[in-house]
């Protein structure tokens, strides 16, 4: 493949950003742009797309280690700490509507725990802290369990 310099301008992820907007590129493009740069006669799209070969969709990168993305060819520690970084900064960011939320139903909780519950291996359990007037003041792991129970003393 090409590498990004010999590739057409229109075909580069970032001039492609810039021109079409972020929602418009695949999810490869998007991961290329974060990883940077390829290495030693691989692209950066090449790195991406190994990245996402074989995944069903990105929820399966969240749980890798830098280890394990360091296992695929063209991504060394600092490219793997950029992509975990991402992918903790994309969760961070679904969770921002948190902040000032009351739970007056189930439904709230389930709006507020959606993204952290999702794809879980294993059961866990959160506190949700509130004050008198039902505001959310903290959400923390208490536990995590195993794959078909949690026992809590």
């Amino acid at each position: 493949m090409l590498s990004m310099r010999e590739m057409p301008e229109s075909e580069r992820p970032r001039e492609r950003l810039l021109a079409f907007g972020a929602e418009n590129l695949s999810t490869y493009e998007l991961l290329a742009i974060i990883i940077g740069s390829g290495s030693h006669g691989i692209s950066a799209i090449e790195v991406a797309k190994a990245l996402i070969s074989g995944t069903n969709d990105l929820t399966d990168l969240k749980d890798k280690t830098v280890h394990e993305l360091r296992q695929i060819r063209g991504m060394g520690e600092a490219k793997a700490i950029q992509v975990i970084a991402a992918l903790e900064l994309g969760k961070r960011v679904l969770n921002i509507h948190s902040n000032g939320l009351r739970i007056h139903t189930a439904a709230d909780v389930f709006h507020l725990m959606k993204n952290d519950l999702v794809d879980l291996k294993q059961e866990v359990l959160y506190a949700i802290y509130l004050d008198l007037k039902t505001q959310i003041i903290a959400k923390r792991l208490v536990f995590v369990g195993g794959l078909n129970q949690s026992l809590i003393h």
